[in-house]
């Protein structure tokens, strides 16, 4: 899955275009209070009719959804005037909706020639405020924008059924979010700039939990992990490894306490085994057995 939602469209394999009318000396007949709000021909031209993109992927997307509220109105969005379907001229795109002086503003829908949609509010030519796009993946963003990106509070569902819900800052996942994979693996907690950083929880499809403190996508810093067999170590992690201090336990009740390099006991380390007999250990052992994590993946 995806940590960006930054770029408007995506491409598209599966597309079938229905072709329209090019005719662009074409023009609405609109009142004065409208054409001073109307775009130049050299930034888009009016259609006589809308055009049908249709993409698979996306009417698939759209059965599962409800259909998109425009709720979040502004004051200076009153007295903007809708107009007549116009296609851009920089990208084949067709937009219904409100204008203020040449630029996409308010209410509107975007509908590109690879099928993605766009439904929501504009600012500037830009989706801004409250909106919805469909990339031609079926990939769906919900929530808000600024600038054109995603930008605050939103969800990102993809059709596989895998989603991220949390916050945005400039097309990345930036700050309290949770994810959950197509396979069932989820995560919650803190991220920054689209990778997870800092505290979180995460959860395998199979069963082992880590929570603690993540770098760049991986296990690094405090955490405690717990196997779904019962093992359980808590301590020092690197890069996604054990690496530092820690304690380890077995599932049959014994436990290592001492240091790590790399997930192999080096250092000083003391022991206790289920019988509840004691030693220690102080040279490296390098016999790793079920201390190994490498097998570990972080998506």
């Amino acid at each position: 899955m995806g940590s960006t939602c930054s770029s408007i469209p995506a491409t598209i394999a599966d597309l079938t275009m229905i072709p329209d009318d090019n005719d662009t000396s074409y023009t609405h007949d609109l009142l004065p209070t409208e054409s001073h709000h109307a775009p130049a021909i050299t930034m888009a031209y009016a259609l006589k009719a809308v055009p049908e993109y249709e993409c698979s992927k996306v009417k698939q997307a759209q059965r599962n959804i409800a259909q998109f509220v425009y709720d979040k109105d502004l004051p200076e969005h009153e007295d903007l005037p809708v107009l007549p379907a116009y296609r851009m001229v920089e990208d084949g795109a067709v937009y219904e909706g409100q204008w203020f002086k040449g630029q996409r503003y308010g209410k509107g829908n975007n509908s590109w020639t690879d099928g993605s949609i766009y439904q929501g509010y504009w600012k500037d030519n830009r989706p801004h405020g409250k909106g919805r796009y469909i990339d031609s993946e079926g990939n769906i963003y919900e929530g808000t924008w600024e600038n054109g990106k995603c930008h605050g509070y939103g969800s990102f569902l993809e059709l596989s059924g895998a989603f991220y819900q949390g916050d945005w800052f400039e097309g990345r996942q930036h700050g309290q979010g949770k994810q959950q994979w197509a396979n069932g693996s989820k995560y919650e907690g803190d991220y920054k700039r689209g990778k997870k950083e800092g505290q979180g929880v995460f959860i395998w499809a199979n069963g082992d939990i880590y929570d603690g403190e993540f770098h760049q996508n991986k296990m690094e810093g405090y955490g405690i992990f717990k196997w779904k067999d019962g093992r359980r170590f808590e301590g020092e992690w690197k890069d996604g490894r054990i690496h530092g201090e820690g304690i380890y336990e077995w599932a049959n009740g014994g436990r290592f306490v001492g240091e790590y390099y790399d997930e192999t006991k080096e250092g000083y380390g003391e022991i206790e085994y289920s019988n509840g007999e004691r030693g220690t250990t102080p040279q490296r052992n390098t016999a790793r057995g079920s201390t190994r994590t490498s097998r570990i993946s972080v998506y």
